[in-house]
């Protein structure tokens, strides 16, 4: 692995994924990513973690998972991120189930790595794997707007899957297309804050960056979470289950 980048060593590339990167250690990532990427460059490991299950019920506390993958990113020398596996399972259960207190751990904070290393974490929904043609894991497809009205205004590295913009198409392209745009708007970061208001089984709703308010879940009532107009807050996507508002900043 190490032999090939050093015969190409005129050739630079600027985004990598790392497949199965526990084949092998850790220590090696940081000479291969020096060895192939551009300075400025994307590097992602799709590290799998398992998390823990009682039975057929994902179990809240998913600490050990998190844990493992902060381990790695830190033994590769922080040089390349990692797949959010915990955000996606806790995500899936917390949508499937209404169950989003999931969504908020002991300390008040997100429950994935997305909570501890928010600059390292690329969450997402689904990929070839999980979901496609393969549904090895899939997300439930009638919460897929909800999962991106999270991934797409909190911390982290959010990614879309291609299926969704290009074979979904429709209302679900057009949800994703317009928080992308309401993220970037918002100039919201990888290490942006998130300030989680409220984490109940049928209501979620979490302040990021000071600048957007979120709101997952059936139940309709926000009361003292609800984002006035008077204070500056204006609608800025919504759709079943979901509501984003923003605050333009003078």
């Amino acid at each position: 692995m190490l032999t090939y980048p050093h015969t190409c060593s005129h050739i630079r590339t600027h985004a990598c994924v790392l497949y199965r990167p526990c084949s092998f250690a850790a220590e090696y990532i940081k000479e291969y990513v020096h060895a192939t990427l551009s300075e400025g460059s994307v590097c992602v490991g799709e590290y799998w973690s398992d998390l823990k299950w009682n039975g057929s019920e994902l179990e809240r506390n998913q600490d050990d998972s998190r844990q493992r993958l902060v381990d790695w990113i830190n033994k590769c020398g922080r040089v390349s991120a990692a797949f959010d596996f915990p955000t996606k399972g806790i995500l899936n259960e917390a949508t499937k189930r209404a169950q989003y207190s999931r969504l908020r751990d002991a300390r008040g904070r997100p429950p994935g790595l997305l909570g501890w290393a928010p600059d390292r974490a690329v969450t997402f929904v689904e990929n070839h794997d999980t979901g496609s043609t393969q549904q090895h894991w899939p997300f439930p497809d009638d919460k897929l707007e909800v999962g991106y009205a999270y991934i797409l205004t909190h911390p982290g590295v959010p990614c879309v899957f291609w299926d969704h913009v290009s074979r979904w198409g429709g209302r679900l392209h057009d949800a994703i297309a317009t928080l992308v745009a309401v993220r970037r708007r918002n100039s919201i970061k990888a290490s942006s804050q998130v300030e989680i208001l409220c984490a109940e089984d049928d209501i979620y709703v979490a302040r990021v960056a000071r600048r957007l308010t979120v709101k997952l879940g059936p139940r309709f009532e926000m009361g003292k979470h609800l984002p006035l107009e008077k204070d500056g807050w204006a609608l800025a996507a919504a759709g079943n289950d979901w509501a984003v508002w923003e605050k333009p900043q003078l």
